[in-house]
């Protein structure tokens, strides 16, 4: 989505949660024209309107969302759900992908690769946890998820993918499937919106203090060696 568009949409208030303090990110602020910029740790910065002090670096990302709520003036502590509207066309592709695979009593997105190769799953280890859920009892069914090009290059036979795969086609599996496996903090994320079961799978490198969210029931984060 182009700047133009954007500044066109005439947003009443642009919020930053993260602390990095770049020319980058503070010329997009200033050039999308908001009434109001609200911002965390930001109090020295004559471009934010609004400063949230907020210096927990243990705490969950989801707490910087509260206190914005909060700045509203909305308070309220009750269990709370995202809504993620999603692309009807991707979403059609989505169905149209899974009714090849017939009728299943589990839908499991899988995607093996993340913005740092150093965290990716390699294709033994692909391989071989597609063969394992395979084996399992019962009937199920594997979408991989990511970049289609390289999701063809694993030459999987056990395992469905979207063709010209996009953020949005990532967003319409993991709505559509019971059980998410990734080493990607974003695909994390999105799983979490929907709620979904997960297996976050992660190396040894140190985690970002705000970067995983929290872990509750149905959810688990492991580490694992680096192959």
């Amino acid at each position: 989505m182009s700047l133009n568009t954007l500044r066109a949409a005439g947003f009443d208030a642009v919020i930053d949660f993260d602390d990095v303090t770049s020319y980058e990110r503070f010329k997009l602020l200033a050039d999308l024209r908001a009434t109001s910029v609200i911002g965390f740790n930001k109090e020295p910065y004559k471009l934010y309107d609004h400063s949230i002090a907020f210096f927990d670096g243990n705490s969950h990302i989801s707490l910087r969302y509260k206190q914005v709520v909060k700045l509203f003036g909305i308070v309220d502590d009750r269990p709370y759900h995202y809504h993620l509207p999603g692309c009807r066309h991707e979403r059609e592709k989505v169905a149209r992908l899974l009714s090849q695979a017939g009728e299943v009593e589990l839908r499991i997105a899988i995607n093996p690769f993340t913005a740092s190769e150093d965290k990716d799953f390699c294709r033994h280890q692909v391989a071989t946890l597609v063969e394992r859920l395979h084996a399992l009892p019962y009937r199920v069914c594997i979408v991989m998820v990511g970049r289609s090009e390289k999701i063809r290059q694993l030459g999987l036979d056990m395992a469905l993918y979207i063709a010209d795969s996009t953020i949005n086609s990532a967003v319409e599996v993991i709505r559509s499937c019971d059980l998410v496996i990734t080493p990607d903090t974003s695909i994390v994320h999105i799983a979490r919106a929907f709620d979904k079961p997960m297996v976050a799978v992660y190396n040894k490198r140190k985690l970002k203090n705000t970067g995983l969210p929290a872990i509750t029931s149905g959810r688990r984060a492991m580490t694992r060696r680096s192959r």
